[in-house]
C-alpha cells in the first residue's frame, strides 16, 4: 500500500495547533508543505483537535519528525488496515463531527477515501467479511469492487 490512513490527534485546540506552527522554522513549514498527502479531515472529537490523513509512510514519518523536534505533542495511528476490512466505518464515525464549516472537507475527504479503499479491496477480504458477517455486512464499495471482477 503506497497510501495509508493515518488519525493524528493532538492535545490541543486548534488555535493552539496554530500557534505551535507559528513557531516553526522555514524549513520546517516548507516540509509540511511538501508533504505528500493525497486529503485529509480535521476535525475536534472527544475535545481533541484530530487530523484523519491520507498520506505515503514517508510522508507521515517525515510529518511526525516535524512534530516530534518541535516538542508538538501527538498520538498516531495508522487506521488502513481497519477501515479497508470494515472494521472500523469512518464515513459514519466522521459525519458526526461535521458542520457547515468543514461539510465540504469530509465530502472531499470520504470521496478520496473511497477511491481509495477501492483501490485497496482484494477479493479475499470481502469474501472473508461474507463468510463471518453475512452478505449484509458489505458497504456499498465492496459491492462496487465485486461488480469489477
Amino acid at each position: 500500500m503506497n497510501i495509508r490512513l493515518y488519525k493524528v490527534v493532538f492535545d490541543e485546540s486548534a488555535s493552539n495547533i496554530d500557534d505551535l506552527y507559528s513557531y516553526l522554522s522555514d524549513i520546517d513549514k516548507q516540509k509540511i508543505l511538501h508533504l505528500e498527502i493525497t486529503s485529509s479531515f480535521h476535525c475536534y472529537h472527544n475535545e481533541n483537535y484530530c487530523g484523519y490523513i491520507l498520506i505515503t509512510p514517508k510522508s507521515m514519518k517525515d510529518y511526525k519528525n516535524v512534530l516530534s523536534n518541535n516538542l508538538i505533542p501527538y498520538l498516531c495511528e495508522d487506521l488502513s488496515t481497519d477501515v479497508i476490512d470494515n472494521k472500523i466505518n469512518l464515513e459514519e464515525e466522521l459525519f458526526k463531527y461535521t458542520d457547515h464549516s468543514n461539510y465540504k472537507d469530509y465530502d472531499d475527504f470520504i470521496l478520496q477515501m473511497n477511491v481509495w479503499i477501492l483501490e485497496n479491496l482484494n477479493l479475499d477480504l470481502i469474501l472473508d467479511r461474507i463468510s463471518l458477517r453475512g452478505i449484509d455486512s458489505l458497504r456499498p464499495i465492496d459491492k462496487e469492487f465485486l461488480k469489477t471482477i
